[in-house]
């Protein structure tokens, strides 16, 4: 389940942003994409991107656009 100082953490908001937050230039776009991983948590019941280990996995899939392997419980 969650454990504390992982990506697991229920405190831990880097599993909901979006890859422009990482960069400069975004706007409330950001928003409606995390919103949507919202939804797919509440859909699953899963952390979106809980199969990565450590922020730099997290960081990779998302600014390379691949989506949480959560998403496939839902299609």
């Amino acid at each position: 389940m969650w454990q504390r100082g992982s990506l697991t953490d229920r405190d831990d908001t880097r599993v909901h942003m979006a890859p422009e937050l990482y960069e400069e230039g975004y706007n409330e776009l950001v928003d409606v994409y995390s919103f949507g991983l919202c939804l797919l948590e509440m859909d699953t019941m899963e952390i979106p991107y809980m199969e990565c280990n450590c922020i730099f996995q997290l960081y990779n899939k998302v600014t390379k656009g691949v989506m949480p392997l959560a998403l496939n419980k839902v299609f």
